[in-house]
């Protein structure tokens, strides 16, 4: 089969990428698989410097952490403009009740905005929803992968 790529999330925050990359690592034992800083960014002749506005030399231009199989990217928007909505939302799943519980528990302990609480639903024995203190809507969940059907 021919490599069709793959599609990853990326995440823009207004100066706070540092913080959520750092909690997102905690709370999953995720591993940072790079961070480049606005200062990073090499000079270039032909750039328009008002091209870019400036920005803390701490601040992130590009960052990655890998979470189980998947990777999610993320920096600091320079217009610091982000305006976060309802229409992405991220689900992270795992077979063990204990994994799924002390997760969820540790983004309500951070000032999650619960949306749904965590509970037995038809299609999954927990679930539930809620909105980070970064405002990234996320799904918590039990997946049990012999219950999964495959397309």
């Amino acid at each position: 089969m021919a490599n069709l790529g793959h599609i990853e999330a990326y995440l823009s925050f207004d100066g706070n990428t540092r913080d959520a990359l750092n909690f997102y690592k905690d709370v999953f034992h995720g591993t940072i698989t790079g961070v480049m800083e606005w200062k990073d960014i090499p000079p270039d002749e032909s750039a328009d410097p008002s091209d870019i506005p400036d920005m803390p030399d701490d601040a992130i231009m590009n960052s990655a952490i890998r979470i189980g199989d998947t990777t999610v990217m993320m920096s600091d928007n320079p217009f610091m403009n982000t305006a976060f909505g309802d229409s992405v939302t991220l689900n992270w799943s795992h077979s063990d009740v204990a994994e799924v519980k002390r997760v969820w528990q540790a983004f309500v302990d951070a000032g999650a905005e619960v949306t749904m609480p965590i509970e037995e639903t038809f299609f999954a024995p927990l679930f539930g929803q809620l909105k980070d203190q970064f405002g990234v809507h996320w799904q918590i969940m039990i997946w049990e992968p012999e219950t999964q059907e495959q397309t």
